[in-house]
């Protein structure tokens, strides 16, 4: 799954639509419609506030606050501001689809890889967002009479799949690329589980099991699955069966990012960190010392980015470093694009190809 950031430290993120008046939002957009400048990449400057998320979809990148959300293209040019009213505003990204949400809410803003933005009206309280890379969405809600329910809509945002959850909690799913897989991470009596369903039937396709754990994230990574607790990375095969697993053993799970063809994560023992790269079936590809202490991972095939404290550095899934820059110190995110540039985001700004 990829995150939308500032960092994400492990916690949910939430967002909310309203309205202000036409005027403000027309004032906002001629304030800050700046392109990226310079010739070793550009910058941008955008209306900070507390609580805002990031997010890149395809070569665009978001940020929305508790009342306003703007989009700026590849080239820096704001094609979007839009008042929202979010207490605690989430974006949930993918190369073709951007999903503005709010925990607890019952509407999405839903933007397309040309940035056509829709209204959908969820089915009920919104409490978890995904989006493939075809423009599917996978929205969990809660449901009368059941423990929660996901909803696939397909990239013209119409229903094609619902799974009532009558005996776990739903607590995020994620579509498979091709579209035509539900995983969805679950947790109940039991433990933590993971179902898998085929959009082209309504019998369950595989069930995975941990009693007495709870995973709290899942992606598609390398043609499988990932599941994340706070001990361990557990890899099933497309078909959902266990195919591996890394154990973190006394390091602390500090951040990780799940990607196409890696899961990546910072490991804290000791006063330092690691860096670890998995590939499909849990097999490490790499593994090395961090140089601080990890704020934020992106990952974008295969590409890694990593904001430290005290900078920031891009590698690929090997961990060879590509590029590093003492630059981002004190930044909010760092994140990659569908093309592989960095964006490096400080308050009110951002950067592009920084690292």
């Amino acid at each position: 799954m990829k995150h939308p950031a500032g960092t994400r430290h492990l916690t949910a993120r939430r967002a909310a639509l309203a309205a202000l008046i036409l005027a403000i939002a027309a004032a906002a957009a001629a304030a800050f419609s700046l392109r990226w400048r310079g010739d070793e990449g550009g910058s941008l400057t955008f209306e900070s506030a507390a609580g805002e998320v990031f997010a890149v979809f395809g070569n665009s990148f978001a940020v929305c606050s508790s009342t306003q959300l703007q989009v700026f293209d590849e080239n820096g040019r704001n094609t979007l501001t839009r008042a929202v009213s979010a207490e605690n505003p989430g974006l949930a990204a993918s190369d073709a689809a951007l999903a503005v949400w709010s925990a607890g809410g019952d509407a999405l803003l839903v933007l397309d890889a040309e940035g056509n933005a829709s209204e959908l009206a969820a089915e009920g309280a919104v409490y978890a967002v995904s989006a493939n890379g075809s423009g599917m969405l996978a929205v969990t809600t809660a449901c009368e009479g059941y423990r929660g329910l996901v909803t696939v809509y397909d990239a013209a945002l119409r229903p094609v799949y619902r799974w009532y959850a009558a005996t776990a909690w739903p607590m995020a799913a994620a579509l498979s690329p091709d579209g035509g897989t539900l995983a969805v991470l679950a947790a109940s009596e039991e433990g933590g589980q993971l179902r898998l369903f085929s959009l082209a039937g309504e019998e369950e396709l595989a069930r995975f099991v941990s009693p007495g754990e709870v995973f709290f994230d899942l992606g598609w990574v390398d043609g499988g699955l990932c599941l994340v607790s706070e001990r361990r990375a557990v890899f099933l095969d497309a078909a959902g069966t266990a195919a591996g697993e890394y154990a973190f053993g006394s390091a602390r799970l500090a951040d990780y990012a799940l990607g196409g063809e890696c899961a990546v994560f910072a490991l804290a023992e000791g006063g330092a960190q690691r860096l670890v790269s998995l590939g499909g079936a849990g097999a490490l590809l790499a593994e090395t010392d961090a140089p601080g202490e990890a704020l934020g991972i992106d990952v974008q095939k295969g590409k890694i980015a990593v904001l430290y404290s005290e900078g920031a550095a891009v590698y690929n899934k090997n961990l060879t470093e590509r590029g590093e820059s003492a630059e981002a110190s004190g930044a909010a995110a760092l994140l990659l694009r569908a093309d592989g540039e960095t964006v490096t985001v400080f308050s009110g700004a951002a950067r592009l190809g920084l690292v």
